[in-house]
């Protein structure tokens, strides 16, 4: 038997506009949008990230489309303030996968009402 080892290179055309006051734990914009792109499996698309919202859309590695959107208060993080979240929109090929979404929140230890939809690193996977 042969083993055959083939390395695929995934050309990506990604936009984003992320806010800068959202880059504490990050050096630039495009290092945060990496991380995003590489934890949804975007090949196209685009991101927006600003203090109020959080929105991706764009097609998948996969071929799948995928649609996400949260209003919430991105800048207020850093207390005993619990920011304000609202449910997320979380949909592949249009169809809703927000119960996924939320169960990977709470196996990572987070309530529903944490839902965070911009810590793709928390629920990336479920796509």
């Amino acid at each position: 038997m042969k083993i055959i080892k083939v390395k695929v290179v995934v050309e990506k055309e990604i936009t984003y506009d992320i806010c800068e006051s959202l880059l504490e734990n990050y050096d630039s914009e495009r290092e945060l949008a990496e991380l995003i792109v590489d934890d949804l499996g975007l090949v196209s698309g685009g991101i927006e990230f600003d203090a109020k919202y959080f929105s991706v859309d764009g097609e998948r590695v996969t071929g799948s489309v995928i649609e996400i959107y949260q209003e919430g208060e991105y800048d207020m993080y850093g207390g005993p303030y619990t920011p304000k979240m609202s449910k997320p929109i979380v949909r592949v090929n249009g169809q809703d996968i927000f119960d996924r979404v939320r169960d990977a929140f709470n196996d990572y230890g987070w309530g529903s009402d944490m839902i965070d939809i911009s810590r793709t690193d928390i629920w990336g996977y479920v796509i």
